[in-house]
């Protein structure tokens, strides 16, 4: 992850993002802060993730239940247009199944996010499992 001078930050995957996730939490210094959001089917999936500074939140999103996409489309309506205010001081990380990312990338962008702020990756994709014969 490359935050430039971002200190507000928002965290979002599956559990496939799930090291990815572990691994930007403790690389962070203490002026950043933030939400963590982790669409997982199992909870032990993600045990051991905690925010573990007072000004980050980690929010477990239970499949079935919470999807992953409501909740970032929430945080949107709460928090979106603050976060485009702040310009390169916030920045968004996204990894999940390629056509959620999509998803996730315009919701961002519709709350006026700008493109170079927000890193959307696709982890793998979902495809139709082919028709039984």
């Amino acid at each position: 992850m490359a935050p430039g001078q971002a200190t507000e930050l928002l965290i979002t995957g599956d559990e496939t993002a799930l090291p990815a996730v572990r691994g930007i939490l403790a690389s962070l210094g203490p002026r950043h802060r933030g939400r963590v959001l982790v669409e997982v089917g199992d909870p032990a999936d993600a045990v051991g993730l905690t925010a573990t500074h007072p000004g980050r939140t980690v929010e477990l999103c239970r499949r079935p239940g919470r999807p992953l996409l409501d909740a970032v489309a929430d945080w949107t309506r709460a928090h979106g247009a603050a976060a485009a205010r702040l310009g390169d001081r916030f920045y968004a990380w996204n990894a999940t199944e390629s056509t959620r990312v999509a998803r996730l990338r315009r919701m961002l962008h519709d709350a006026g996010v700008a493109p170079e702020r927000v890193h959307a990756q696709g982890y793998w994709h979902d495809r139709p499992r082919p028709a039984a014969r």
